[in-house]
C-alpha cells in the first residue's frame, strides 16, 4: 500500500512505533526471555529449546507466542473487513487492553510458570501494531528492523550509481529513523530498569499508552487526508465540466 500521508506525520508515527517496540522487547525479554515483537528471536528460541531438558514446555511456549503475534495480525484483517472505517480505534484499543490486562496480572503475584503465558497478550498487541504500520499510514514495518537495515545498503548503492532523490531520502531516514529510534527504546527501559534495581512492574503501561496514542493519530492522519480527497474531487469535476464546455464542438 502506498501511503498519501504528509512525510512527516508517516516519519513521526514510524519512529514513535519503533521506539515503542524497543522499549517492551527488552521489557520482554528481561522478565519472559521472549520477544514481544521480534518474531525471528522467538523462532531461534523456539528451535533452540528442542536440545533443553523441557523440551515439550519451552518449545510451546515460544510457538504459542507466534501464535499470538499472527492472531494480532488476523485482528487487523478482521477490522479491515468488518469495521472499516473506526478499524484502527478498535485495534489500537484492543492492543492497549491487552498490554494493561499483562501489566496488571503481573502485579497481582501471579506463580512464576504461569506468569510467562501473559506474554500472548503483549505478543497480540504487537502483531496488531506491525500490521497497522504496514497497511496504514506509516506504509513500513514497526516491530523488526531487519528489514530496515537490509534496505538501508541498498538505498546508498543507489545513492552512489544514480544520486540522491527525494524518493531515496526519505526511505534512507524513515528506515534509519526506525532503526534507532528502537535501540534508543530498548536504551531507555534498561536505564529506568537498572535505577529500580531490576524492577520491571508498571514498565508495560507507559508504551502501551504511547502505542494506543500513535496509532489514534495514524487513523487521524488517514481521515485527514480522506477528507482532502472527497474535497477535491468535486472541484476536479467542475473544473473537466468547464473545461468541456469550453471547447469547441467537434
Amino acid at each position: 500500500m502506498t501511503s498519501k500521508a504528509p512525510y512527516a506525520e508517516r516519519l513521526g508515527i514510524g519512529v514513535g512505533l519503533g521506539f515503542v517496540a524497543g522499549w517492551v522487547d527488552v521489557v520482554t525479554l528481561l522478565r519472559f526471555e521472549a520477544f514481544a515483537g521480534m518474531m525471528t528471536g522467538n523462532i531461534i528460541y523456539f528451535g533452540r529449546s528442542f536440545a533443553d531438558d523441557q523440551v515439550g514446555q519451552n518449545a510451546g511456549f515460544y510457538l504459542t507466542i507466534v501464535v499470538a503475534n499472527m492472531l494480532g495480525v488476523l485482528l487487523v484483517h478482521w477490522a479491515r473487513k468488518r469495521v472499516v472505517r473506526n478499524q484502527i480505534p478498535v485495534v489500537a484499543t484492543c492492543a492497549f487492553v491487552c498490554i494493561i490486562a499483562c501489566d496488571l496480572l503481573l502485579l497481582s503475584k501471579v506463580d512464576a510458570d504461569s506468569s510467562k503465558w501473559l506474554m500472548c497478550f503483549i505478543a497480540v498487541a504487537f502483531g496488531a501494531q506491525n500490521a497497522v504500520s504496514m497497511l496504514g499510514e506509516v506504509g513500513v514495518p514497526t516491530t523488526i528492523v531487519t528489514g530496515h537495515i537490509q534496505k538501508i545498503p541498498g538505498l546508498l548503492f543507489e545513492v552512489l550509481s544514480s544520486g540522491m532523490t527525494p524518493m531515496i531520502q526519505g526511505a534512507l531516514v524513515m528506515s534509519g529513523s526506525i532503526v534507532l529510534a528502537t535501540a534508543m527504546g530498548a536504551f531507555t527501559v534498561a536505564s529506568i530498569s537498572k535505577a529500580r534495581d531490576g524492577k520491571l512492574s508498571w514498565l508495560l503501561i507507559i508504551p502501551g499508552a504511547l502505542q494506543w496514542t500513535l496509532l489514534l493519530l495514524q487513523h487521524g492522519f488517514g481521515l485527514k487526508r480522506e477528507r482532502s480527497q472527497t474535497l477535491k474531487q468535486p472541484e476536479q469535476i467542475n473544473s473537466g465540466l468547464v473545461l468541456t464546455q469550453a471547447s469547441p464542438a467537434v
